[in-house]
């Protein structure tokens, strides 16, 4: 056999197919290198591209929120901004310079919620290492204190101060917790906190001439006409607000040069449009259901009375903001009528909300944006602040508590459904008869009361434009959109209140607002007054109130007011739980909290000081019991009237009046009159006697002359130099002693005797 013998021209095949592999990677690599440069080149070229575009736009949201932050909160840079800017920030005014009414504390401690007598609203904290330092722990009452913890223990949340107790730092602070329906973690550890100054201490209201942030608009038909003030200026030069009249001044100095995305440097100006919403219609608190419809619509509607038209007897009592005839604001339109008080349909659908499905109104010269369109759902009626059913809260009577907040004698009117007038006098009746027009007797004051609304902030706000379940009141974002109509953006946001404005949307930006607050804190010279009274008691020591005749300040003066806040002077004087033998010491309390905020406001502690607060407290109960209230003169050493010091007693409303006398020798006449004439008519004509005799005075709504308490008699008379005599121990001329009543409107003749 022959041996196999390899070729040697065979070796370097191998060779060539590696180097013709590694030459088609090169290519490859070269390829993808070139492909990633030409990529790159490209994102850079469109990176530089996009961010010309819309470098400028994201720069310039950054610069706004500066410049509203400037005017919010001002700078700590003061004097790079403009003259008119330096300390008159809006928070500034409302908390004071930050050099001056500001209280910094490193460190808060033992943060508890419920110490306060196991109230759980109440949170109580230590604090200490206050900046500058505190004198006197009511200073901090009723200011508003921030916690600053770390991210990780805890949540920033903003407090109100009600108590403070200690001689000296740390000071123990009770604060009023955040509401059921809200969460925030209490920090664990240390940390710092902020405490705002007293609210409008120097200001108690806003004004034009000393806030030179706030603009100043005239109007006419309801439109801007011109800007006499603007903000930080007076003589406009641009237009914030785009409805072509000119409202703001440019500024420089504001904000910092920036660098320019392309190269350079940016210089801004500032313009700010600032307005006041005091004083506007609020959508969700004024008028009431029974102003969405006009007289005509009230059943059985009483004739015109001694001239008086019922129809021209505006609704409600003086209650409350429900009262505000608001439908005025929107009159005219195709329902317009001579017919005094008959409201406009506008105003029916900002309550009730729209009958109809709406229909688009396009641009005219009253109203150059055309009227919200909603789509195609836009089928339906859309709703107004009452949401689907129409009417107010959930028909439940208010809470017993707010019931003897309002009781009395007349009818409270919560409803607005109530028309008051005077009717005048029939031949020799003596005085108009005070008359109530109600459209039903059996309507109950504190049922459906527009006032069961809920504006609070944890009420809920759902903005629905159709089937809201309860009410729906209007919301911020819905009046942004009345307020910024002219802006490019304005069809972005919620359009509800302005399709139920319609044709009036325009006109409305200068008049509609949707929520109306005010601090409940005392302000300007009587937060003065009060703080320089309470610092005349030692510092308070004790969280709790202790015993009467001790130098405490939350003592002496009502808890309201010692928290810094203003003194509820419609709090309830009879509780149900309460029995009718402490009554007058729940009396003597709210005397003596009125009489001593008098005091601290500059009245002396006299006998007329105490006259008045005693008035009062009588003037608002419900009795005829005259309230006897002992006076102390130098309250700060503590609450404790001498046994036998100066007494007042409170005037209550005349039930018996002497309107003349006639004397000879040897005889006297007097008239008494029972001035207290007032009815209650219905749709029916049905008349009912309200102002109500006290059942203790007599029965039937008659004053009886002969009542006794005890052996005493009630009514008595006196002439001067002689001894009191009691009509229920003597004869009335005309009648038996035992039946001698005095009814509304009517006269009883008394005499001396034949044997005087």
């Amino acid at each position: 056999m022959k041996p196999l013998i390899r070729s040697t021209d065979r070796r370097g095949a191998l060779l060539l197919l590696v180097l013709g592999m590694l030459t088609l990677f090169v290519i490859i690599g070269g390829l993808m290198l070139t492909l990633a440069t030409r990529t790159r080149i490209a994102a850079r070229a469109f990176a530089d591209a996009t961010t010309t575009t819309s470098a400028g736009p994201l720069q310039s949201r950054g610069v706004l929120d500066e410049a509203l932050m400037v005017l919010l909160r001002g700078t700590r840079n003061e004097a790079g901004i403009p003259q008119p800017m330096r300390g008159q920030s809006i928070l500034e005014d409302r908390y004071g310079a930050a050099t001056t009414g500001e209280a910094v504390a490193r460190s808060v401690t033992q943060l508890t919620m419920g110490a306060f007598q196991n109230y759980k609203p109440i949170l109580q904290a230590s604090i200490q290492s206050l900046s500058p330092a505190v004198t006197h722990p009511c200073d901090l009452n009723g200011r508003i204190i921030t916690f600053k913890p770390d991210p990780d223990d805890g949540t920033v949340a903003s407090y109100r101060i009600l108590r403070t107790t200690g001689t000296a730092q740390p000071f123990t602070v009770f604060l009023a917790n955040t509401p059921t329906d809200k969460y925030a973690v209490l920090p664990k550890n240390r940390c710092d906190i902020v405490i705002n100054g007293p609210e409008f201490l120097d200001e108690p209201h806003d004004s034009f001439a000393a806030d030179p942030w706030l603009a100043r608009v005239e109007l006419k038909d309801s439109r801007v006409s011109k800007v006499t003030q603007c903000t930080y200026g007076t003589t406009a030069a641009c237009d914030n607000d785009n409805d072509g009249v000119p409202d703001g001044v440019w500024l420089s100095g504001v904000l910092p040069d920036r660098p320019a995305p392309l190269g350079g440097t940016l210089k801004y100006e500032v313009s700010y449009l600032v307005l006041d919403l005091d004083g506007r219609i609020n959508a969700n608190a004024h008028g009431s259901l029974a102003a969405t419809q006009p007289p005509a619509s009230w059943p059985g509607t009483v004739p015109a009375t001694g001239g008086v038209a019922i129809g021209s007897v505006p609704v409600g009592l003086g209650y409350g903001p429900a009262d505000v005839d608001a439908s005025r604001l929107l009159a005219g339109g195709p329902t317009a009528t001579s017919v005094p008080g008959f409201p406009s349909v506008r105003w029916s659908n900002v309550v009730l909300g729209s009958t109809v499905a709406p229909t688009q109104t396009m641009a005219n010269a009253n109203q150059r944006r055309p009227t919200p369109a909603l789509g195609a759902a836009a089928t339906t009626p859309v709703e107004g602040r009452y949401g689907t059913d129409k009417v107010p809260g959930t028909g439940a009577a208010l809470p017993t508590l707010q019931q003897l907040a309002v009781s009395g004698r007349s009818p409270t009117d919560l409803q607005t459904l109530t028309r008051a007038y005077l009717q005048p006098p029939a031949g020799n009746a003596g005085v108009p008869t005070l008359t109530f027009f109600t459209p039903s007797n059996a309507v109950v004051d504190l049922q459906r009361s527009p006032y069961d609304l809920r504006l609070d902030s944890d009420a809920p706000r759902s903005a629905a434009i159709r089937n809201a379940v309860g009410d729906n009141p209007f919301t911020v974002a819905e009046l942004e959109r009345v307020l910024r109509q002219f802006d490019a953006d304005a069809s972005f946001l919620p359009q509800r209140l302005a399709t139920l404005l319609d044709g009036y949307a325009e006109r409305s930006r200068m008049t509609i607002t949707t929520d109306s607050w005010d601090t409940p804190a005392l302000t300007g010279s009587s937060l003065r007054k009060v703080r320089d009274f309470m610092k005349q008691f030692p510092p308070p020591t004790a969280p709790t109130r202790i015993a009467t005749g001790t130098a405490e300040v939350y003592d002496s003066l009502s808890p309201d007011v010692t928290a810094g806040l203003r003194f509820d002077i419609n709090r309830p004087l009879e509780h149900p739980s309460v029995p009718a033998g402490q009554l007058p010491k729940v009396k003597d309390r709210y005397c003596q909290h009125l009489y001593t905020l008098l005091v601290a406001l500059g009245l002396p502690a006299s006998a007329a000081t105490a006259q008045w607060a005693a008035n009062v407290c009588d003037f608002r109960d419900t009795d005829s019991a005259m309230t006897r209230f002992r006076i102390d003169d130098t309250i700060t050493d503590g609450w404790a009237p001498p046994a036998g010091g100066t007494s007042v007693f409170g005037a209550e409303r005349p039930d018996v009046v002497i309107t003349e006398t006639v004397g000879w020798s040897g005889k006297l006449f007097v008239t008494l009159y029972h001035p207290w004439k007032a009815v209650r008519v219905d749709a029916a004509n049905g008349s009912v006697d309200t102002e109500q005799v006290d059942p203790s005075l007599g029965a039937n709504n008659m004053v009886a002359l002969t009542k006794k308490s005890g052996n005493d008699s009630v009514w008595r008379l006196r002439v001067d130099g002689g001894p009191a005599v009691g009509l229920g121990d003597a004869a009335v001329a005309g009648q038996p002693a035992t039946t001698c009543n005095l009814g509304p409107n009517t006269y009883a003749v008394v005499q001396t005797s034949d044997d005087s």
